[in-house]
């Protein structure tokens, strides 16, 4: 009988010790049945929050307080279906790269969530304004616009010093072609690729941070990785242009009037809102789409990406590959984001006075026939 007591009274001791670690400050709980990989956890945690040191992490195999109590943030580890407490509990974030795709977003949310920081919109705004109104003194009639397929090393040698220049993320890597272009902008928008931990994206940051001594590129990036790009690049903060990001069907906006990037999942979608707010003609380079001998979701040029750091890339976010680009459905991606909706926003645009140039050829069915054939 007193056995029983004593293990009784431990459980209730260790249940109370819990409920004085949820109300503690910077406590942040991580919930998992199975034993976790402590050294990748800790790694996660140094990289998204502002100061690993002074945030104490508390380990739960139960959820038995968690579903009533909102008052700490909940790291949720596991296979489980987490519907119900995801969608009536705060501060919970699903970040478990082994099972869900979009563990690098909810690290993301996690990270702004529990610093409660908010991005200043509002002088974004301006920023963007005060920038495009002065480039559109230059009364260019087109814009250019780049991706990072194969074919952007062929555009070293064309001169696209008559149009407004966009150019997107790892691009960054070759100065020669950067200084070539001298883009007025650069986008990049993935939580992967180029906001998080691993050394792609490290090195991404990195030669654009470079790049941008070189030119007066304003960097722009939806407002839910400000955080992120502010510690890096504090002393380019004039140039940084977060933008929130939204439900938004179509490709003409007024940023004047509504300041927000359409949330379409991939960076062309980004890119040519921002193209046709500056000109009714948009060229596209670099574009080539996935090839049917393409792994994963294109081939980019070797001298414009980080192959060398992919199969990090891969280890650390495996669900996402899984998940974009099954082996099932390789074009599963490409359909979603390069399809048919898609498609549809660009044929509206033509209809109000907007066209798109496809200035090389491209696996890409919807920009392929918009081909200008030179």
């Amino acid at each position: 009988m007193n056995k029983i007591i004593s293990k009784f009274l431990i459980v209730i001791f260790n249940k109370i010790l819990i409920l004085g670690n949820i109300f503690s400050r910077n406590r942040i709980i991580v919930y998992s049945k199975q034993k976790l990989d402590i050294s990748d956890l800790e790694t996660r945690l140094y990289y998204y929050l502002e100061d690993r040191n002074k945030c104490k992490v508390t380990h739960i195999s139960t959820l038995f307080t968690i579903k009533i109590i909102n008052l700490n943030h909940l790291l949720l580890f596991g296979n489980e279906k987490f519907n119900n407490i995801l969608k009536y509990r705060k501060r919970t974030f699903y970040v478990d790269h082994r099972y869900n795709y979009s563990d690098a977003w909810q690290w993301i949310f996690f990270s702004n969530s529990f610093h409660n920081y908010i991005v200043p919109t509002q002088l974004s705004k301006i920023k963007f304004i005060e920038q495009t109104n002065k480039l559109k003194s230059s009364n260019y009639k087109k814009t250019y616009v780049f991706g990072t397929g194969p074919s952007l090393e062929k555009a070293l040698s064309h001169d696209w010093s008559d149009g407004y220049r966009i150019v997107c993320n790892t691009i960054v890597r070759d100065k020669e072609l950067w200084n070539h272009i001298s883009p007025h902008f650069i986008i990049a928008g993935d939580a992967i690729y180029h906001f998080g931990f691993t050394n792609f994206a490290k090195t991404f940051r990195q030669d654009l941070f470079n790049r941008m001594s070189e030119t007066d590129t304003y960097f722009i990036y939806p407002s839910m990785f400000h955080r992120i790009v502010i510690k890096e690049f504090l002393c380019y903060s004039n140039r940084l242009i977060p933008m929130p990001e939204k439900s938004i069907n179509g490709l003409i906006i007024d940023f004047n009037i509504e300041f927000c990037l359409p949330n379409k999942g991939n960076v062309l979608n980004l890119m040519l809102p921002i193209s046709c707010f500056l000109a009714k003609t948009t060229y596209l380079w670099g574009f080539d789409g996935r090839s049917p001998t393409d792994k994963f979701f294109w081939s980019n040029s070797v001298k414009h990406s980080y192959p060398e750091y992919m199969n990090e890339l891969i280890i650390n976010h495996p669900k996402f590959f899984d998940y974009y680009v099954p082996k099932s459905n390789p074009m599963k991606y490409i359909n979603e984001v390069h399809g048919s909706n898609l498609d549809s926003d660009l044929i509206e645009a033509e209809a109000k006075g907007w066209s798109f140039v496809m200035l090389h050829k491209t696996w890409t069915e919807i920009l392929q026939k918009r081909h200008l054939k030179i």
